[in-house]
């Protein structure tokens, strides 16, 4: 088996990508793909990423994983991978519930899912299983793993290289810890193994074996309310990464450097969480790095879970700035470990960094290039329409990967902005152009660069304007007073009538004068 042990300067940083945007709907809104939960996984057949989008809807969507310094295109939309079940893993609390993780298993996608404050710890069941096709149905659970309270086994999960394998006892890892109400989870981080086939069949219970953590009376790494370069009751942990040849299982979450307080954040001098809570703050992004070789220990009964402890502990990649880590995820064909940085764009959007154990694998190859450009049809208005006022202009587009925007042109010119997602659409405030003939097209583009647009479509605008003509005294202009092209003429006309002569007598056809 493999023996080495990977440390901090063995994380070689590649680069980093951001994401198309997806919106979300759920009962709380409707919410652009930021402030995500964060939970990630990686698919191989097709080299993408699920991504836990918003916290308050808890949806997955799927993304194309592009070069680096490029823009993840969509390939699935966000829905809730529930199947609206997320409650039913504790349906006594009316607290909210998260999703933890994600896992795929061959054409299958496992999910986790915990309460966030289980005061009294009456979760009953964790886990789901479904198809990783997201628009298909046949969510299975939720179901129990292993015989400790959920909160246990209902976060990040990870598998486990062949070489590990028998001495594990299984292939995948499912482990959580560091949760509000802490006494129902583990001090520390945990993992436990259990088998994939058996999360696949959605076996209730599926039989679990804890590795490695700390419960209540087994607080070996401390009870958190101390300064520690190990645990803190700041600490998370959001993912589990076991990298091929190499001897390490390795946690990414993040940890609280600083001393110790629970009270309000601007007493404890914590400029980035002002919460009545815990605070440690400066906060990083964190790995705990564990032996292999002292989890097969546990398994085959030579030691006991809170027996294991870090063989070294450190920052993640300077490149990395926020402490806040979504998740993380892991590409065994190259090597490439995965580490959403949740708050990563200043607009609370998320930014996916790309790692890899230097030596352990080689790294990813770039994508081939990408040159099939997108189809893109202007689906409103229809031509020959007469526009005036606002209206909507609306697209639809494909493409081969994945469509990054669509924008619009009338007469080449372009108007509005583009858009990210799905229904395309602007408003166009047809008073900004002269009545007559214009010309509108939607063009489109990919990750790639790769531009299209659609067959033109001709209109006419038509908005009701005043009539040129001699202004009163004092100046002239169009329609009795300014000027402007295309401005609604909302002014009566002057009308001044010149009688006859007081007291003239008139006979016959007459001219009357009016101006």
């Amino acid at each position: 088996m493999p023996t080495r042990l990977v440390q901090s300067q063995d994380l070689v940083y590649e680069g980093s990508f951001t994401f198309t945007n997806a919106r979300s709907t759920c009962s709380q809104g409707t919410y652009d793909f930021a402030y995500v939960q964060g939970a990630t996984a990686f698919n191989p057949a097709n080299n993408s990423l699920f991504v836990v989008g918003h916290s308050y809807c808890q949806h997955v969507a799927e993304w194309r994983v592009p070069s680096l310094g490029g823009v993840a295109p969509l390939l699935q939309n966000p829905v809730d991978p529930t199947g609206g079940r997320l409650q039913q893993i504790n349906p006594q609390d009316p607290n909210s519930k998260a999703i933890g993780g994600l896992l795929v298993v061959g054409d299958r996608l496992v999910v986790s899912g915990f309460s966030t404050y289980d005061g009294s710890g009456s979760a009953v069941a964790s886990h789901f299983v479904r198809s990783t096709t997201l628009g298909a149905g046949g969510t299975t659970g939720p179901f129990r793993v292993g015989d400790r309270n959920p909160a246990f086994y209902a976060g990040y999960m990870g598998r486990i290289p062949s070489a590990w394998q028998s001495a594990f006892g299984g292939d995948t890892l499912t482990g959580q810890c560091c949760l509000s109400i802490i006494t129902r989870t583990s001090f520390g981080p945990s993992v436990s193994v259990v088998n994939s086939a058996d999360l696949v069949a959605g076996r209730n219970p599926t039989p679990a074996t804890m590795l490695v953590g700390y419960p209540e009376g087994h607080t070996t790494l401390g009870g958190g309310d101390r300064q520690s370069n190990v645990f803190s009751l700041t600490s998370r942990v959001t993912g589990v990464v076991f990298p091929e040849n190499t001897a390490s299982v390795l946690f990414f979450g993040r940890h609280g450097t600083g001393p110790y307080c629970y009270g309000e954040g601007s007493a404890c001098g914590d400029p980035e969480d002002n919460s009545k809570g815990t605070h440690a703050y400066p906060y990083v992004p964190y790995v705990w790095a564990y032996r292999a070789s002292d989890l097969a220990d546990v398994k085959a009964g030579r030691k006991q879970p809170w027996d294991v402890t870090p063989y070294a502990t450190f920052r993640l990649p300077s490149q990395i700035r926020s402490a806040h880590i979504g998740g993380a995820a892991y590409d065994p064909a190259t090597g490439r470990i995965f580490v959403l940085e949740v708050y990563g764009g200043a607009d609370g959007t998320p930014r996916m960094h790309v790692l890899r154990i230097n030596g352990a694998a080689s790294a990813a190859p770039p994508p081939a290039a990408d040159t099939t450009s997108p189809s893109v049809t202007l689906t409103s208005p229809s031509a020959g329409s007469t526009l005036s006022g606002t209206v909507t202009l609306a697209a639809s587009a494909t493409d081969n990967v994945g469509v990054s925007s669509v924008w619009f042109t009338v007469d080449g010119n372009p108007v509005g902005s583009e858009d990210t997602s799905a229904p395309y659409q602007i408003s166009w405030n047809t008073t900004t152009v002269a009545n007559g003939t214009h010309t509108i097209r939607a063009v489109a583009r990919d990750a790639a660069g790769n531009t299209a647009s659609s067959a033109p479509v001709t209109v006419t605008v038509n908005n009701s304007t005043g009539g040129s003509g001699s202004g009163g005294s004092g100046g002239s202009g169009t329609g009795g007073g300014g000027s402007g092209r295309g401005r609604r003429d909302t002014g009566g006309p002057s009308v001044g009538f010149t009688p006859p002569a007081p007291g003239a007598t008139v006979s016959g056809p007459r001219t009357v004068s009016l101006n």
